[in-house]
């Protein structure tokens, strides 16, 4: 994880550019290897916030593929080529039911 320095503070005002450097590295290292095939699959609300921090051809350059929202259906059968599924999603009882039968779909492959 990226260290957290407070330097984007020093003039007492916020230097943008940097605190998006940050997130961007950050969202770079919690992807993982590149070169390893992933899936996102999203929680709908986190979608417009996330383009804040990064485009989608931004979020392909850690390896994503694909990007699907939930709830998603059929989903082993058409990213079959992918090693990871990775869910970013709020802790909401809905969203973990959502996210516990997408996860039951690609362990029964």
């Amino acid at each position: 994880m990226a260290a957290v320095t407070g330097a984007h503070l020093i003039s007492n005002r916020l230097n943008a550019a940097q605190v998006l450097a940050a997130a961007q590295t950050e969202l770079l290292e919690l992807l993982g290897d590149p070169s390893v095939k992933k899936v996102i699959v999203w929680d709908p609300d986190l979608i417009q916030p996330m383009t804040i921090i990064a485009e989608a051809t931004f979020i392909r350059k850690g390896g994503v593929t694909k990007m699907v929202r939930l709830p998603v259906t059929g989903l082993t059968e058409r990213y079959e080529d992918a090693s990871e599924f990775i869910f970013l999603v709020r802790p909401t009882l809905t969203i973990v039911d959502m996210v516990a039968e997408a996860i039951r779909l690609i362990t029964l492959q």
